[in-house]
């Protein structure tokens, strides 16, 4: 399925596989982004954002192409790309069910507690 991602004129460029309910989230959520004050919050707790082409972006999520993510919010001192050398991903949706935040936050404590 490809629908258009259509602005104020009716010109859009195809975005494929996204349903005009999905757009529409998307929509609402890019509205409401104020990316200076995520930034202050995660530097507050000693984050940052990583993303490509940065010094630090581990290299191996290039191999997703288009699906890779824009970036990483990353807390804590070491290098992302040396210690992304050894790693696990828990990839899920951003819309979650509570079934979901349950399992993935099992999933990632019980991976965490084995190193």
């Amino acid at each position: 399925v490809v629908r258009r991602l259509t602005g104020e004129d009716g010109e859009g460029e195809a975005l494929g596989g996204v349903s005009a309910h999905r757009l529409g989230g998307y929509r609402l959520r890019a509205a409401a982004a104020v990316p200076e004050r995520d930034l202050e919050a995660v530097a507050a707790v000693g984050g940052r954002f990583v993303c490509p082409g940065d010094q630090e972006w581990p290299r191996q999520l290039d191999d997703l192409g288009d699906a890779r993510p824009i970036g990483l919010w990353v807390r804590g001192r070491p290098h992302l790309r040396i210690w992304a050398l050894r790693s696990v991903a828990v990839v899920g949706a951003r819309a979650c069910t509570p079934y979901g935040a349950h399992m993935a936050a099992s999933l990632a404590s019980g991976l965490a507690e084995r190193g």
